[in-house]
């Protein structure tokens, strides 16, 4: 049995007839989408593929604000863990400078109390160190003490020297803090041992007798002694050198890479306790890396890369000998002559290595050559030191330091500066002044005014008569080294040089 749609009857389609203008309407169907590809059919589509990117660049407008909103709470994060430790560290400051205070208020009330009871008994010594008085733990009021500064690296095989270039020194020390020159204790025999350089790290003044041995540092398994032989010193007036001393092995097998110099008393004819003298820390690397080693005070001779930050063979210097920059003494004189144009050469260098370049070439010793330049038509001569530095200028003869010149001068001497650094003349000078014959010239006019004193009548003086002056008379040797020295001071060689 088939089923199908009742038939609408005629009242039926009389409801749905409306009726419009005294006519009647049939009402509208609702448009069904077809499956063809219509017109109508093709704009619903690409409506629907309108909405579908915008709602593609929504997610991703809100993928990007979710990923900034990330790092902005990573950021967040960073400074928030950033400001904690900074206020941790202001936090450990405060309490380490509260506490040195407190220390420090003890130990004054700690002297004055020993200062009261020093008249009751002599035998409590007044100290600033607040340990308790003890047999174990004993003050020591004689202590040995390295005179020199030892901070900078060392190298094996090689003598051990002090900072400045000088041998370490170790003398002997009262409770005044003055050397013991004289007595027993000036002469008495000290060992140098070897230290761990993380001894006495927090700079205490005393320390006991146990742990300075135990920090002693001995030779590792397989390896020789750190020093040949073992080490005596015999004081001379409270004051021995350590001279041709020498590492023969390096400090890279201690936790901390360092070591110290210890120095204490070995004598059995002395009963005094004396405290121990240590060094500061330095490293001790091996010897095959002296010649590389980068001096305090660098030589002008001395290869471009014995400069800090300046690798041996790195970029850096392979850029700075592109401009036949090859010693230290050609890095001075590009500097010197335009250090604009040298730091633009070497613009990438950041500004802290830079820095660090320059004043280790600065930090050369000068020696003891000149240089000079004529500027050409003029009687002008512009003088350079060794690290050619303009130093003075002399003008018609007459020579002037460079800050003794006048605003005009200085722009004469600024004019010529590039080219005269391209026509130096080099001159070997034994003195201070670039021009010393300047001071002969005022010795000439001195002895000539002498002869006109002499010839010219003069009423005669009370208290000091002129008699008669030649060169002759005049003692030439102390007295041409003592106008050299104090050219104006003619009337008192006059009265003390001239014989009557």
């Amino acid at each position: 049995m088939s089923l199908s749609r009742p038939r609408r009857g005629r009242d039926d389609e009389e409801k749905d007839t409306v009726w419009i203008g005294g006519e009647a309407s049939t009402p509208a169907k609702r448009p069904r989408c077809c499956s063809c590809s219509c017109s109508c059919c093709s704009h619903h589509q690409e409506t629907k593929d309108f909405y579908e990117a915008q709602i593609e660049i929504l997610k991703k407008e809100m993928q990007c604000m979710s990923k900034e909103l990330i790092e902005e709470r990573k950021s967040f994060q960073r400074e928030m863990q950033r400001f904690y430790q900074n206020s941790q560290l202001q936090l450990k400051e405060q309490i380490s400078e509260q506490h040195r205070r407190m220390e420090q208020l003890i130990r004054e009330q700690f002297n004055t109390l020993i200062s009261e009871t020093s008249a009751l008994g002599e035998h409590v010594r007044k100290c600033s160190d607040l340990r308790v008085l003890s047999p174990l733990n004993e003050i020591r009021i004689y202590r040995l003490k390295f005179e020199n500064k030892c901070c900078n690296d060392k190298y094996s095989r090689h003598d051990i020297m002090a900072d400045d270039g000088s041998p370490i020194k170790v003398a002997i020390y009262d409770q005044e803090n003055r050397v013991i020159t004289n007595g027993p204790l000036s002469s008495i025999q000290v060992k140098i041992v070897v230290l761990d350089g993380e001894f006495n790290k927090e700079n205490k003044e005393q320390w006991s007798e146990n742990s300075f041995k135990t920090s002693i540092v001995h030779c590792r398994p397989g390896k020789q002694p750190l020093f040949a032989n073992e080490l005596y010193l015999r004081l001379q007036n409270g004051v021995a050198p350590l001279c041709g001393v020498k590492f023969q092995d390096n400090s890279s097998f201690v936790p901390s890479k360092k070591f110290r110099l210890g120095a204490m008393a070995d004598d059995d004819n002395i009963s005094e306790k004396i405290l121990e003298g240590i060094s500061e820390s330095f490293a001790v690397k091996d010897g095959r890396g002296y010649q590389k080693k980068k001096d305090q005070f660098p030589s002008l001779s001395d290869p471009i890369y014995k400069l800090k930050k300046i690798a041996e063979n790195g970029d850096r210097r392979k850029l700075l000998e592109k401009m036949n920059i090859n010693l230290v003494k050609d890095f001075l004189w590009c500097y010197n002559k335009d250090i604009n144009n040298l730091r633009e050469a070497c613009q990438n260098i950041p500004d802290h290595d830079w820095n660090i370049i320059v004043g280790h070439a600065l930090s050369c010793k000068p020696g003891p050559e000149h240089y000079s330049y004529n500027i050409p038509g003029t009687d002008t001569t512009i003088f350079f030191s060794s690290l050619y530095k303009i130093v003075g200028a002399e003008f018609n003869g007459k020579y002037a330091s460079y800050e003794e010149l006048n605003i005009t001068q200085k722009g004469i001497v600024q004019g010529s500066k590039a080219k005269a650094y391209d026509n130096l003349k080099h001159e070997v000078i034994t003195g201070e002044s670039p021009r010393p014959r300047q001071r002969w010239v005022k010795v000439v006019t001195m002895v000539t005014t002498l002869h006109f004193w002499s010839k010219k009548p003069e009423p005669p003086c009370p208290h000091f008569e002129i008699p008669d002056v030649s060169i002759d008379n005049i003692w030439a040797d102390n007295d041409i080294l003592n106008l050299l020295m104090e050219p104006e001071t003619s009337f008192e060689m006059t009265e003390q040089h001239v014989r009557g």
